[in-house]
């Protein structure tokens, strides 16, 4: 999921139409083709960026959470003491309390989509470097080592990998990003 970022449907089409040269013999502009894979997932969980940037994220979330805890303590201890005092209340005193009630659900409601959202964003912003990272040593490692595609296979793109006629590029990577 974290890797989208890293893959594009022309790459999907250029693996494709690479893979019918490759198999029928053919090589683009009289050049070999050369395949190789990454599992990014797998990159990614072993990369100790994306370690910092889940212990941010993480204490993000638990802010968030203690914020929404307490506008949830909020709001049930106004409808508790409005069920319990509705009936000894006048109508207008029911009617403001009521649509205190109301507003009082209707920010908890906005928080949790506001509190999704800078979430979301955090990531995003939190990611993009590790991923920034991560597509230029790809990108290197394909340019070193004469690759002319590479597919990821940490997104489901493929079904099946024939490992005798693709190669891993995972170990070159993790050496050139210094991950042991």
């Amino acid at each position: 999921m974290l890797m989208r970022n890293l893959i594009k449907l022309s790459a999907i089409k250029l693996v494709i139409v690479g893979a019918i040269f490759l198999f029928g013999g053919t090589s683009l502009k009289g050049q070999q083709i050369k395949l190789g894979y990454i599992n990014s997932n797998e990159l990614l969980a072993i990369m100790p960026e994306t370690d910092s940037a889940r212990i941010v994220l993480e204490n993000l979330s638990n802010e968030l959470g203690q914020q929404l805890d307490e506008i949830n303590v909020e709001f049930n201890n106004k409808y508790q003491a409005y069920t319990r005092d509705a009936a000894e209340m006048t109508q207008s005193v029911r009617a403001q309390k009521e649509k205190e009630l109301q507003d009082l659900s209707v920010r908890l409601q906005q928080f949790q989509q506001d509190a999704q959202k800078d979430l979301d964003l955090a990531q995003r912003q939190l990611m993009a470097p590790v991923f920034e990272k991560v597509q230029e040593a790809i990108q290197k490692v394909a340019r070193n080592n004469g690759f002319t595609t590479i597919i990821d296979a940490g997104v489901g793109v493929l079904l099946y990998i024939d490992e005798s006629t693709m190669i891993d590029i995972l170990p070159l990577v993790r050496a050139e990003l210094g991950i042991n």
